[in-house]
């Protein structure tokens, strides 16, 4: 915690290009001279460009994937201050009768600034947003990145247990969003093809849709200058459902991930590229 103090303290009279600066400036040392989880960065872009991208061009995309992943995290140390100051627009050209839907899952990745998306979303979308969230390990940490949470505006429901899909479904019928991430690894779920390999996928929403119809609509936030953003909704997933739900969870799965890979091919320089996205069926 008196990190987390020391840090806000240096960052919060920064201009936000000076927090950028930064960002850039520990991305360099990271990646270049640390070369911090580049191996993985790397072979995950090699997995999805192949031959579609230069050695120089998945180079770039992975640099800047940590200069943009850092100033994430150093704008939430000090968002309190930033969001206020961020314009943020929504793009729904794909999805023109987007306000004519009420209660919803939203599915999102980890690109661009997640928590601006969830803190300035709800408002500009007309709708009252929650987000599903791992518990940090630390409790210290756990306990103020909740106050942050709390203090942008928007609510977390803590992935635990039964309870946490049960206040899902409370909330969605009560006409409200919930914000899902599901772009990262799910040990033990269905392997499901993403961007041509098996990947283990979260499952749990497509499941969760199948007992309690909603539409499932997915939701990004990209960078078009350092302080500013578009909001970008997708065409809602075209699930599927008949007697046999094994068959369902997997051909509505593959349909998710299909969406998020439209998601990070429109950004692949924003996208969380440090992730082990396909342990047991790619040699990292």
């Amino acid at each position: 915690m008196l990190f987390i103090r020391i840090l806000r303290a240096l960052l919060y009279f920064l201009p936000h290009k000076g927090i950028y600066v930064i960002a850039w400036l520990v991305a360099f040392l990271a990646f270049y001279l640390l070369r911090f989880r580049r191996s993985v960065v790397m072979k995950n872009l090699e997995l999805v460009y192949s031959e579609k991208k230069t050695r120089e061009e998945k180079t770039k995309i992975a640099f800047y994937s940590y200069v943009y992943f850092l100033l994430t995290m150093l704008e939430f140390f000090v968002a309190d201050r930033v969001f206020k100051k961020i314009k943020v627009i929504v793009d729904k050209s794909l999805v023109p009768n987007f306000d004519e839907y009420k209660g919803f899952y939203s599915i999102s990745i980890h690109q661009g600034n997640w928590e601006l998306l969830a803190a300035r979303g709800g408002a500009l979308c007309k709708k009252k947003i929650s987000i599903i969230s791992r518990v940090i390990v630390s409790p210290s940490v756990d306990r103020w990145v909740k106050f942050q949470r709390a203090r942008l505006g928007y609510s977390v429901i803590d992935r635990v247990g039964k309870r946490a899909a049960q206040l899902m479904v409370e909330l969605v019928k009560n006409e409200e969003v919930v914000g899902f991430m599901v772009d990262q690894r799910r040990d033990h779920d269905l392997a499901i093809p993403f961007f041509g390999t098996l990947a283990y996928t979260n499952t749990s929403l497509v499941r969760i849709a199948r007992v309690h119809p909603a539409p499932i609509i997915p939701i990004a936030i990209h960078r078009k200058t350092i302080d500013s953003y578009v909001i970008k909704i997708y065409p809602p997933i075209d699930l599927e459902f008949t007697e046999n739900q094994e068959a369902d969870t997997i051909r509505n799965a593959s349909s998710m991930n299909q969406a998020v890979e439209k998601m990070i091919l429109d950004k692949p320089n924003e996208h969380y590229w440090f992730h082990k996205r396909w342990k047991g069926f790619y040699h990292y």
